[in-house]
């Protein structure tokens, strides 16, 4: 156990610029005029709240209901038809990892979410590429399961993702299942959006389906996943980890002392916190 704090020098990605204005435009400027930003939220008829390392900001900007259409269509290209699937989970990728949340009236289908009927707000989270901090010791780490810890917004899936990377290009077979395209940002021409050094990467798609494909095809010596969430999640890990797979993983809790007993099978915890800024490594905790 260890106590730190050490921060995620958090930049946003430099690719990010073209496709945000292409999603807000008229009020690309106005919004970005407080970089960095890690989040978005866009309420019907509510001013735009901006949230930067340094805190929460307003504008006095107001929402209508013709804007949200339009920002929608653009994150579906144009098509909501292709982008059902992802709709009914309740938020789209969008362009070099960006994940919008969608607020609105949706209808029920054989008790789970169906089709999105009216938008009335939006969240947009921004995704950032930062340096390892100086806290975490890649030869502790190396050939271990490792779990990243904290409240919503404190910079998991950044860690997350520089931590695949720094492993990938020491140890082969980092494999990343990246259901909500966050981790690598998606593919362009030159490879990823973001940073995941040499690993491979499965993208869309059910994560259960993800997973088994894995299993039977690619060979994976570490598999990364995102926040952690049910008890499918947690049987995934431990048949990794049953199979002599390590696995990289992140969890919403707001104190290491609150894991639930699953987490037991991972040898390194790291907690982070927002505060100061999202990305600041509390503790470090060694099995």
């Amino acid at each position: 156990m260890g106590l730190f704090l050490s921060y995620l020098h958090i930049a946003p990605h430099p690719l990010i610029s073209h496709s945000m204005k292409r999603l807000l435009q008229h009020l690309y400027d106005p919004i970005f005029a407080h970089a960095p930003i890690q989040e978005i939220r866009m309420g019907l008829g509510m001013p735009v709240q901006i949230q930067t390392p340094s805190g929460t900001h307003r504008l006095s900007l107001r929402i209508t209901k013709s804007y949200l259409e339009e920002l929608l269509s653009v994150a579906c290209d144009h098509s909501l038809y292709t982008a059902c699937d992802r709709l009914v989970q309740g938020y789209l990728p969008y362009r070099g990892g960006v994940r919008i949340g969608i607020s609105g009236a949706y209808t029920l289908q054989q008790g789970a979410l169906g089709n999105l009927s009216q938008i009335n707000g939006v969240v947009i989270r921004i995704p950032h590429v930062a340096p390892l901090p100086a806290s975490i010791v890649m030869r502790r780490i190396l050939g271990k399961s490792v779990l990243v810890v904290s409240a919503p917004g404190g910079g998991k899936t950044t860690l997350l993702r520089s931590l695949a990377a720094a492993i990938s290009t020491q140890r082969k077979g980092v494999v990343i299942l990246d259901e909500r395209l966050e981790l690598s940002g998606g593919i362009r021409e030159e490879g990823y959006h973001l940073d995941v050094g040499e690993s491979m990467v499965l993208l869309g798609g059910g994560r259960t389906l993800l997973y088994q494909g894995v299993i039977r095809a690619l060979s994976p010596s570490t598999v990364v996943l995102d926040e952690l969430m049910n008890s499918a999640d947690w049987q995934m890990v431990h048949t990794l980890k049953s199979s002599g797979i390590e696995v990289l993983a992140s969890l919403h809790a707001p104190t290491l002392e609150r894991l639930p007993p699953e987490a037991a099978a991972f040898e390194v915890a790291i907690l982070l916190s927002d505060r100061p800024t999202a990305g600041t490594v509390v503790e470090v905790r060694y099995a």
